[in-house]
């Protein structure tokens, strides 16, 4: 795994960078969460959701075409970011 598969601007994030950017992606999959879980809200599972970046029970709901390809989109996007941490060998944000 190289920096070759990766675009220039993501080439040139520095690690801060790449948190910042991942905890925007939180940010938005927990208000994609919460969009999701409000159409829901008989479902008891509803108090679990949110504790993780891209909660399984999400997948076990109906998620209409446009949440689910923003789903896909962040959880895409997210994967990439970790591997460009791992790349660039940074720290991990919580340390």
């Amino acid at each position: 795994m190289t920096l070759a598969g990766f675009s220039e601007p993501d080439k040139a994030l520095a690690c801060p960078e790449i948190d910042l950017q991942r905890a925007a992606l939180k940010t938005e999959a927990d208000e994609l969460t919460g969009k999701v879980m409000s159409h829901r809200q008989n479902n008891q599972t509803a108090g679990y959701i949110g504790a993780v970046l891209f909660p399984p029970v999400l997948f076990a709901l109906e998620l209409s075409a446009e949440d689910k390809a923003a789903l896909d989109r962040i959880q895409g996007r997210e994967d990439a970011l970790i591997k460009l941490k791992s790349i660039k060998r940074c720290k991990r944000a919580d340390r």
